[in-house]
């Protein structure tokens, strides 16, 4: 995801992230490594960055503050921010999505 352009495009700043942007975190165990960031989707709720990811200290999908999630020995950082380019997309009603 991290060298994507055609369906993804770079958020420069925290302070522009939207909901259903991917925050990539660099892992403790590889710094420095786009290629290898655990990946979660922000999910903005008050004023705070959540980070909706698969949590396996939890062993379910989770939704944690960012801050929260920055504290675990696991994680080293913010690797990158990309947002998903939708092109043509007409996004339904939930109440007319078919589970």
């Amino acid at each position: 995801m991290f060298h994507d352009t055609e369906y993804t495009k770079t958020v420069e700043s925290l302070s522009d992230v939207r909901t259903g942007d991917a925050i990539g975190l660099f892992m403790g165990h590889r710094p420095g490594d786009l290629m290898h960031a655990h990946i979660g989707a922000a999910i903005l709720e008050e004023g705070k960055i959540h980070l909706l990811h698969g949590a396996k200290h939890n062993g379910a999908v989770v939704l944690e503050a960012l801050a929260d999630v920055l504290v675990h020995d696991k994680y080293s950082g913010i690797a990158w921010i990309k947002r998903p380019i939708i092109k043509g997309a007409v996004i339904a009603p939930a109440a007319e999505i078919d589970l």
